[in-house]
């Protein structure tokens, strides 16, 4: 098919043109439609990774402070390390980083996972307040250890439940 064989049949049909420009434009109004809702959704996808990261970033040293100081709570040599260490200090900015992640940013299950991770970092809290107060190895206060022991250990291991469902979920979101 040469090219002069198109340009005498576009000559022949005058309407063309009118069609084609119709065409055109009911592309462009569809184009015109669909990018922003495409952009939007590539940002909110962009956006939930990048919350799942942070919690997932925040989980890892929170579950460190949980396990030290599930052994502080029951050994006394490491009472006295946890108390000369900056753990407290830690905790305190790990605490402020999740107050300041607002719930409106995470949708459905991942606010459930927020809150598993504040509640994890209020019973450290707790846990470390007791330790500051507390006499190392005095015995009358085992049983608080062992409370404080027990609320840390469940906190650990709601804590891994919850980097296991980040990473799943930052997988699925690749």
């Amino acid at each position: 098919m040469s090219w002069e064989f198109v340009s005498c049949w576009i000559e022949h049909h005058p309407g063309l043109a009118s069609w084609v420009q119709a065409f055109g434009s009911i592309g462009a109004i569809i184009a015109a439609g669909y990018f922003p809702i495409a952009h939007e959704k590539v940002r909110e996808k962009r956006d939930r990774r990048n919350i799942l990261r942070t919690l997932s970033y925040l989980a890892d040293p929170l579950e460190k402070i949980m396990q030290q100081l599930s052994q502080a709570l029951l050994e006394t040599d490491y009472q006295n390390r946890w108390l000369a260490s900056d753990g407290s200090r830690q905790l305190s900015v790990l605490g402020k980083a999740l107050t300041e992640i607002p719930a409106s940013m995470v949708v459905a299950f991942e606010v459930t996972l927020l809150t598993d991770l504040k509640f994890a970092c209020e019973c450290a809290i707790e846990a470390d307040q007791y330790l500051k107060v507390s006499n190392p190895g005095a015995i009358r206060q085992l049983p608080e250890n062992i409370d404080h022991y027990n609320a840390c250990r469940n906190c650990i291991e709601r804590l891994q439940l919850v980097k296991n469902t980040l990473s799943g979920l930052i997988e699925a979101n690749q």
